[in-house]
């Protein structure tokens, strides 16, 4: 998870523990503790300059530290949604991706350019049996590194499922 608060009811709600510096010098965190039978590591980005780091970059960092220091079996990207109102989604609830795409990178050039800025990766086979098993929603997720929204993004998102 990219911010604390995203990442704060987990660590609640199973009452894990912080591991100070146990990614240094990177600045991401590491809470981790048990899920019945399981081990649970809760991840965040970090912080710098007082704020959450966000992003893309930041959590392909994250992420690649977790999997080389942590040895997960699975990992679970999860965090804020349901912005796109206007399509159903609604904040607070809970969506499985179904694919995943970069709405704010602009690559020019040819199609395998374009296409390569885009993503529109697909995301584990299992997620439509496990939708319908939790009763939840699919969706593709839409990511990017900032907090604005140009008409281009918008239509990016649109355009492509969102």
């Amino acid at each position: 998870m990219a911010m604390r608060a995203e990442a704060q009811p987990l660590i609640d709600l199973y009452s894990l523990q912080h591991t100070t510096n146990f990614f240094a010098p990177l600045p991401c965190q590491l809470h981790s503790g048990k899920a019945g039978d399981c081990e649970l590591y809760v991840v965040n980005n970090g912080v710098q300059h007082g704020r959450d780091l966000i992003g893309c970059e930041a959590a392909a960092v994250t992420t690649m530290a977790a999997i080389e220091k942590l040895h997960p079996d699975i990992i679970i990207c999860s965090g804020t949604c349901g912005g796109w109102q206007r399509y159903g989604a609604k904040v607070g609830s809970v969506y499985l991706g179904d694919g995943v795409m970069f709405h704010d990178r602009r690559v020019p050039g040819d199609n395998e350019w374009a296409t390569q800025g885009l993503g529109n990766y697909p995301v584990w086979q299992g997620t439509a049996a496990l939708a319908e098993h939790l009763g939840l929603e699919t969706g593709k997720v839409t990511t990017g590194s900032s907090f604005d929204m140009t008409a281009e993004e918008e239509a990016t998102i649109h355009d492509n499922g969102g």
